[in-house]
């Protein structure tokens, strides 16, 4: 790239079209850029981290003052390593990040150590059809995070809550909680998306919890808003294993909005029986092709102001 040295005031700075870029810049030493774009890249294959400018270590902060990061469109991205293998420390590499948007990066294996920006806030990711596993690392990462978005991922099969990075037990306690910030969570038109999950094996089941082990519980403690739309597949819950349950949903106790779309089978008549303790619960619109919702009682929801079924909004007391 050159001397960065005459672009030390650049505080925006979008790569557009550059046919010809294989490999990222060493952009990370632009001390004052705030937001970058890259956008429709279509032969870019690799950023590594030749992008910090250090070679193949980071020896200063990189991005110090980023605050916005988009990937669009980068149809050929195959490698996205922000930390050189696990090698970068947290802190090291975009400590001010707080949004970041990947999208129709479909070539991407895997994506990039996202547990090790702490203040990252939104996250994004839309149609990267390789990834057939979400793995959100680090039992106490994401403290900041507060709006998770995925959506049009062909392949996607699971999302991973926590996944422990080496040397860390997992114990469940208020200071290890799973995203203490999150408070919305959107899931989108994931055709082939089945279960969520968190790699904790001592996290209880609701019935063997009591009420002080449910306060110790820091699994998505804050959140408010959940929408899993158009997830035909996401319809089983085994026992066995160790995912989010649809009774799980008795854990937020804060939620205030609810929405459903995914077909989940005999498990629907269910639905009121899990919200019917979530006292702040506002809103709630499920999705209802089948006509699955009509040996719910619904009477235990009179509590929740608007429940929409199959876009009708019920009475849930008639």
């Amino acid at each position: 790239m050159g001397d960065t040295r005459v672009l030390t005031n650049l505080r925006f700075l979008e790569l557009y079209k550059c046919s010809n870029c294989v490999e990222s810049p060493a952009l990370g030493l632009l001390p004052s850029l705030e937001e970058l774009l890259i956008t429709n890249l279509s032969n870019l294959k690799r950023i590594g981290v030749e992008i910090y400018g250090g070679g193949q270590s980071v020896t200063e902060v990189a991005f110090p003052k980023l605050i916005t990061l988009k990937i669009v469109k980068a149809e050929k991205l195959e490698v996205l390593d922000l930390d050189n293998n696990g090698e970068v420390q947290a802190g090291k590499i975009m400590p001010h990040v707080t949004n970041i948007k990947l999208s129709r990066c479909r070539s991407l294996i895997a994506l990039p150590a996202l547990d090790k920006l702490p203040s990252l806030e939104t996250l994004e990711i839309e149609n990267a059809d390789q990834l057939k596993s979400i793995s959100l690392n680090g039992f106490t990462s994401f403290p900041k995070l507060a709006e998770l978005q995925i959506s049009d991922m062909r392949n996607l099969e699971e999302i991973v809550f926590g996944a422990l990075r080496e040397g860390e037990t997992g114990d469940t306690n208020s200071q290890n909680a799973i995203m203490p910030c999150l408070r919305s969570l959107l899931i989108d038109d994931c055709a082939e998306f089945k279960s969520f999950g968190y790699p904790i094996k001592s996290l209880p089941s609701i019935e063997e919890e009591d009420e002080e082990k449910e306060e110790d519980l820091s699994l998505l403690p804050s959140i408010l808003h959940v929408d899993l739309s158009c997830c035909p597949k996401l319809f089983s819950f085994p026992r066995h294993l160790p995912i989010i349950h649809l009774e799980d949903m008795a854990r937020f106790k804060e939620l205030q909005v609810f929405y459903l779309h995914a077909y989940l089978g005999e498990s629907f008549k269910f639905i009121p029986e899990y919200l019917q303790n979530l006292n702040k619960l506002e809103f709630v619109w499920i999705k209802d092709k089948r006509g699955m919702y009509q040996g719910g009682d619904w009477s235990i929801l009179s509590h929740i102001s608007d429940v929409f079924i199959g876009g009708n909004k019920i009475d849930p007391l008639t």
